[in-house]
């Protein structure tokens, strides 16, 4: 038999060599579906109920959590510690999720829920991997039933295809070793989220709260009270140029549009081209550049462009362009289009509807308390510039696992 028909994963672990056979889900982690609680019933103490709101999108079991008193015949819908959940209808459809908890503690399993039950010939912690390959998620895909309200059938999920070893020692080293791959991603995804908090509370105590002079916290030199301006004083906002889309080329200078505006606070994803013009001064962007989405969903948010010296962008419509001051620090600037300050004064004059908008003049017209010293500004400018640089390396390094998993999930399953 040829090796291109055999039923083997491309990499395996020392030791395996026989085929895997195919089997339906259900022989090997039947799904059973949930209980019907009763909202009017929900408690603030109890046993927790996991509801399809508390699978969430990166595989944990959490978020807030209504509670029921204990049932006597909850054998029928208890789920515990390293039990495999699947979310059956909603926005979250097909999401799965692995609750982890205390080994003696008690979940219950609401409506809509499906918990994959274990069975002793097969490793659960092989499905626990399994049920987030792509293998599964290509079946998901082709049973999953679209509208106002998706969903998923268990009899549907039961019947999908699943190729497994032969040996449950196999299985369990496969499942032991994604375990420790998402352990690791939880380990990078928190120390993120820490990181992310702790910028977050700096930004508050390293800038006067509202009518203040002072910060609560100072680097040391630095004892006189801020002043108030306009932030059009200190870094007007320009608006962008009307690029032909027809104009578009594939190659040329890439224009920086409201969908470049990525949620990380980062200057990316696919740009459209354009040629080089010569009046390019009234509309070109250059390395550490500060933008704003002003329009459409992302109306609002703030990126920092990062690209060599000498590369030139230009700055579509509808995006704005903090132009930089001399009298005052540029990097200051970007910590402070960070701040809750900014993002109070944003949601005042934010513009909602069908397609959410913000002006220039209500920008400029901002008020911004600001160190007198410039070298104050600089300080606290290079500080949360370093910081940014520390969050987007683990964001790298997070978004490098999670390619390493699925790479991985690719070739460890037929």
């Amino acid at each position: 038999m040829s090796e291109t028909k055999r039923k083997v994963p491309k990499l395996r672990f020392p030791g395996f060599t026989e085929d895997w056979e195919q089997r339906k889900l259900g022989e090997v982690a039947s799904l059973r579906g949930g209980y019907a609680f009763k909202s009017d019933k929900f408690l603030k103490t109890g046993v927790p109920i996991i509801r399809i709101s508390n699978i969430l999108s990166d595989g944990i079991i959490g978020g807030e959590f209504a509670y029921y008193y204990e049932e006597q015949m909850e054998e029928n819908f208890l789920v515990k510690d390293k039990s495999i959940l699947i979310a059956m209808s909603g926005a979250t459809t097909g999401k799965v999720g692995i609750l982890h908890c205390e080994e003696n503690q008690k979940f219950y399993q609401n409506q809509r829920v499906g918990y994959f039950e274990p069975n002793d010939q097969w490793s659960y912690k092989f499905i626990g991997a399994f049920v987030k390959s792509k293998l599964f998620e290509k079946q998901l895909d082709s049973v999953l039933v679209a509208g106002a309200q998706p969903n998923i059938s268990s009899r549907d999920i039961n019947d999908f295809d699943i190729c497994i070893s032969k040996d449950i020692n196999e299985q369990n080293q496969i499942g032991v070793f994604f375990e420790k791959f998402d352990n690791l991603i939880t380990l990078h995804q928190r120390k993120l989220e820490n990181l992310k908090l702790k910028k977050k509370a700096l930004l508050q105590k390293l800038f006067p709260k509202n009518g203040e002079q002072f910060p609560e916290l100072r680097f040391p030199g630095f004892t006189d009270a801020w002043e108030q301006r306009k932030l059009g004083e200190v870094a007007s906002l320009r608006g962008g140029y009307a690029f032909k889309s027809d104009k578009f080329l594939k190659t040329g200078v890439p224009i920086i549009r409201i969908s470049n505006i990525l949620s990380d606070g980062i200057i990316g994803g696919e740009f459209a081209y354009y040629y080089e013009e010569q009046m390019e001064e009234n509309f070109l962007v250059k390395d550490k550049s500060i933008l704003i989405a002003m329009s459409g969903a992302t109306t609002g948010k703030v990126g920092i462009l990062h690209c060599e010296e000498n590369q030139k962008f230009y700055q579509n419509q509808r995006v704005g362009y903090f132009e930089p001051n001399d009298q005052w620090s540029y990097k200051f600037i970007g910590a402070f289009v960070k701040s809750k300050l900014f993002e109070k004064q944003l949601d005042s004059v934010l513009v909602a509807g069908a397609q959410p908008n913000i002006s220039s003049r209500d920008i400029n017209d901002f008020d911004i308390c600001i160190s007198k010293d410039i070298n104050e500004q600089n300080q606290i400018g290079v500080f949360f510039e370093k910081f940014d640089n520390l969050i987007t390396l683990h964001q790298r390094k997070l978004e490098h696992l999670q390619l390493q998993k699925k790479a991985l999930l690719q070739q460890m399953f037929v």
